[in-house]
């Protein structure tokens, strides 16, 4: 009967207490000085699964940093198994919420970018506001006032060029006008 029990011991995924001890030494030692953080070790080291389940949990909703899906997915197994159904549900809406915010970002607009792509747009909004301004300003000037801009570090001409190539790009523009 003992060589069983090696087998079945063997074959097995590791125990709760396992699993938490090895949650708890992946965080960050940012988490150290956190009052949620040592609670839950407390409570790992006496044994007390929901109540270290359950801190970890605060740790997540109260702390500045945020978990990843992989820790919110340990976090519902281990509440699961111990039968906390309304932590195990909460942890399963994190999951949800982090898998939804992943699908957002990759997201396609009418135009074909990402949102994180678009982000990247709207922080040179102001240099694509000027380069409209610019462009419609050199369009009102006649081939006259145009030619009294020229100087040998300035052609107007492909300044008119450079300006349009900016700021009617279709992703500049919508910039422009979405901010």
């Amino acid at each position: 009967m003992g060589t069983f029990d090696f087998l079945k011991r063997w074959n097995s995924k590791p125990s709760i207490k396992k699993r938490l001890r090895k949650l708890l030494n992946s965080f960050n030692e940012s988490f150290a000085d956190k009052q949620y953080f040592q609670q839950s070790v407390e409570y790992n080291h006496q044994e007390e699964w929901e109540l270290t389940i359950e801190s970890l949990i605060e740790l997540g909703i109260n702390g500045t940093v945020q978990f990843t899906k992989e820790v919110w997915v340990e976090l519902y197994q281990l509440a699961n198994e111990i039968g906390l159904d309304e932590d195990a549900n909460y942890c399963r809406k994190q999951i949800d919420l982090i898998t939804s915010k992943i699908y957002e970002i990759d997201e396609v607009d009418k135009l074909g970018f990402t949102k994180s792509e678009l982000e990247e747009y709207d922080k040179h909004v102001k240099f694509y506001y000027t380069n409209i301004v610019n462009s419609l300003i050199l369009f009102t000037y006649n081939s006259r006032e145009l030619a009294l801009m020229a100087s040998p570090f300035f052609n107007p001409m492909t300044e008119l060029y450079e300006e349009l190539e900016y700021a009617y790009t279709p992703v500049c523009f919508e910039t422009v006008f979405r901010k």
